[in-house]
């Protein structure tokens, strides 16, 4: 995940050419990094995808995406959200973990459902043992 300004992709999204090929850098410079780490990794990635503040919005109908770079900062939904899943003091031991509410990808959720899981234990007085 990338910090991002809203408004530029906002802007980009205007001419979908721009849009596209912005969206192939991102994704070349990332499998690039990852190269640097796993040499080979480059030949077997055989489909990619970008998802910008657009994108979420598109598909999750969220008030501008993520928010502007003022707004959304990594640190902050690492702090705030994936730490904290949804819960509701009327329903005892529910916990709502997913995208919109702070999980922002697969892996956001992951990390909230692990942390969750850690919570429980706590609350339970048994030992968490994570993978």
């Amino acid at each position: 995940m990338y910090d991002t300004y809203w408004s530029y992709w906002e802007e980009l999204s205007k001419d979908q050419r721009k849009y596209e090929e912005e969206k192939e850098k991102i994704a070349s410079n990332t499998i690039n990094a990852i190269e640097r780490v796993n040499p080979g990794i480059t030949d077997e990635v055989e489909v990619t995808d970008v998802a910008t503040p657009m994108t979420t919005e598109k598909f999750t109908s969220n008030g501008r995406g993520y928010g502007s770079k003022e707004d959304f900062r990594m640190k902050d939904t690492l702090r705030r959200f994936l730490n904290k899943p949804l819960v509701l003091k009327t329903l005892k031991n529910l916990y709502v973990i997913e995208h919109s509410i702070g999980g922002t990808n697969l892996y956001g959720c992951a990390a909230m459902g692990r942390n969750t899981v850690k919570k429980i234990c706590k609350k339970e007085k048994k030992s968490f043992v994570g993978s």
